[in-house]
């Protein structure tokens, strides 16, 4: 369903002032016999060259600074990797003062910064519009050659209008000129403030791509293996050491012995232990090794506990969730490659921060969850997939622990008001934030639904950065409804913030709280293993940030919400709920689809049969709650536990 709307609030959109995305070899056009035809030809079947017009490429047209930064980010595909970030905050905030977001190049030129490719001039600015010239353009293109591991020793330059290459870019050049990407002009000049066209620059981009290409092809050790499939031995840097090739992957797995690892060309498809990382925009997450039956999904970067893996497949583990991916989707970091790992701590005030780590741009972003349990320690790590069983450094474990808000069914009623809402934004959101005065509407909904204001007002400062996001502004969007990670631009659009927060209630309540709803996994939060994270947000965590939201909000406006009710916790899937505590054929209401799913515990009744717990349905809310019973444990097995609440 709807995926990390975090992602999509920026909107990559590395369209730069074209319209049109033309055929490759088009039958005439404005290339054709042009001295950069083959070069450009080649960046426009790569989809890094775009028309102007039909037929019109325009290679003798000059190139801003903002259309370079762009070409370097198609190039090297830094949109892609960039959205694996999970910060809005930072992708919603511009470098430079005249790079303003909404402008077509905003998002190319913060991805370039952010790379370390683009630079701005010492008032703040960037200056997209300027056309680059020649040793600027050299500039970003060394920068972006490093960010591959390209870096040659300089050779010394002889251009007779050396000295007047600013000596800031000097060494980028002389870099270039050695690995032949940039040449002189006519009578020996380099020209470093010639304007440079359309053409030039696809010559340049050109030589780059080929260069990176050569890097990544070229074996860092001569080997001769038999076979498609190679047993090898890493060093700590990566460089593999090739024992022997097998025809097979079953065949090259089976004779992997230790911490080796089987190889297909320069990829790891299969190892011992490590971590896997989702390496494509979105994968599913699938049930079995078919591959056949999703059952979620999750976004790339996206950090992934291994298993195991077949020839096609991964086995891995997700925010509480088991299940295949496809290998192809999948990237496997072995342990001794290993740089980080997400990770839990105790903060200073007792809360418990939660730091995610990306694999693919080795970074971090924290937020805060909730209460920290007290079985943790103030100044060590913790590690924990499902965000409830933690363990030390040693592997070890040390207790579980869930987070109320996160476990809690939100066919709830808060009891704070509007005015709470209203001024928790005040007092904590962003000047100017539109949620300041929505307080109203949230009520509304929670009465008119039946679902929680509090949760739903979490829900909209997560999802559209408290209403300043640029989908919220755009089409008034504040949860992100039908935004697809693999169309940006979709999604619903309102007339207004109010009827976006009327029917977000509803949504929910039809679609992912009542246990009819097609996207009904359990009515609470939850993580990729129950409740509404699993079909709602590719981001594993969106669940548990969502909590955290309703966490902070409450403990800021008296901390009255927190342990209302006493939750329960589904141990197995499948539970079945009765309207009296029997088990009679006859009384079944609805089931449990997913193990961990939250419920909110009443009372406990003992009989013949076994211990039940009275919970509130929820195929009812608090305008009309129902009374039902769930299996606890007896000759059935162990179905439901009361939930251990961090404290």
């Amino acid at each position: 369903m709807k995926s990390v709307k975090s992602l999509v609030l920026c909107m990559f959109s590395i369209i730069m002032i074209v319209s049109f995305s033309l055929p490759a070899f088009a039958a005439s056009d404005d290339i054709t016999g042009h001295y950069f035809e083959s070069d450009m030809r080649a960046l426009i079947n790569k989809g890094i060259l775009k028309g102007t017009a039909p037929n019109k490429y325009e290679p003798d047209k000059s190139v801003t600074r903002a259309e370079y930064a762009a070409f370097v980010v198609r190039t090297l595909e830094l949109d892609k990797y960039n959205k694996a970030d999970l910060s809005i905050a930072e992708l919603n905030e511009s470098n430079f003062k005249d790079v303003k977001l909404g402008d077509w190049y905003s998002d190319v030129v913060q991805i370039a910064a952010k790379a370390g490719i683009v630079g701005g001039y010492p008032d703040g600015t960037f200056k997209p519009n300027a056309a680059i010239t020649r040793e600027e353009m050299a500039v970003m293109t060394d920068r972006a050659l490093s960010t591959k591991g390209i870096i040659a020793e300089g050779k010394p330059l002889t251009f007779i209008d050396t000295n007047q290459i600013n000596k800031q870019y000097r060494g980028a050049i002389e870099r270039l000129v050695a690995l032949k990407i940039f040449g002189g002009l006519d009578g020996n000049k380099f020209g470093p403030k010639v304007k440079t066209t359309r053409g030039q620059t696809a010559a340049v981009l050109n030589r780059m791509l080929n260069k990176i290409e050569q890097s990544t092809t070229e074996p860092e050790t001569p080997t001769t293996p038999v076979g498609d499939y190679q047993v090898a031995n890493l060093s700590s840097d990566g460089t593999p050491t090739i024992i022997k090739g097998y025809d097979s992957f079953d065949t090259a797995k089976s004779n992997a012995t230790g911490n080796q690892v089987v190889l297909k060309g320069n990829t790891i498809v299969w190892m011992k232990s490590g971590i896997a990382v989702i390496n494509n925009t979105v994968a599913s997450i699938y049930s079995s090794e078919s591959l056949k039956s999703d059952i979620s999904y999750a976004v790339l970067g996206t950090e992934l506990e291994y298993f195991d893996g077949g020839e096609n497949w991964v086995k891995v583990a997700i925010a509480g969730m088991t299940g295949y991916a496809k290998k192809d989707e999948i990237k496997l970091i072995p342990s001794i490659l290993e740089k980080g790992r997400s990770y839990y701590e105790v903060t200073a005030n007792g809360t418990l921060r939660h730091s995610i780590y990306n694999p693919l741009k080795d970074t971090y972003a924290s937020y805060e969850y909730g209460v920290a349990p007290s079985f943790l320690n103030s100044g060590s790590k913790y590690y924990s997939w499902d965000g409830h069983t933690f363990y030390n450094v040693q592997g070890t474990k040390v207790g579980v622990a869930y987070q109320y808000f996160n476990l809690l069914p939100i066919s709830t009623e808060t009891t704070y008001t509007a005015e709470d809402l209203n001024r928790y934004v005040v007092a904590n959101g962003p000047a100017g934030s539109p949620l300041a005065t929505l307080g109203t509407e949230f009520k509304k909904a929670e009465s008119k639904y039946g679902i929680n204001a509090m949760y739903l007002f979490a829900l909209a400062i997560h999802e559209s950065n408290w209403g300043t996001s640029e989908i919220a502004k755009k089409t008034n969007n504040l949860f992100g409804i039908k935004v697809y990670d693999t169309a940006p631009d979709s999604g619903e659009k309102y007339s207004s913030f109010a009827e976006s927060i009327d029917h977000a209630g509803k949504f929910l309540s039809e679609r992912y709280v009542n246990p009819s709803g097609v996207q009904y996994r359990g009515a609470m939060p939850g993580n990729k293993a129950a409740g509404m994270n699993l079909r709602y947000a590719s981001d594993p965590y969106w669940g548990q940030k969502t909590a955290g939201h309703m966490f902070r909000i409450d403990q800021y406006l008296g901390g009255n919400e927190r342990n209302k009710y006493a939750l329960g916790v589904t141990t197995a899937p499948g539970v079945n709920v009765r309207t009296d505590a029997t088990t009679g054929a006859q009384n079944k209401v609805y089931s449990y689809p997913n193990t961990g799913a939250g419920i909110i515990i009443k009372d406990t009744v003992t009989n013949a049969e076994g211990t039940w717990f009275k919970i509130l349905s929820d195929q009812s809310d608090f305008r009309n709650a129902q009374e039902v019973y769930v299996y606890r444990n007896g000759s059935y097995g162990n179905n439901v536990i009361q939930a251990p609440i961090a404290q």
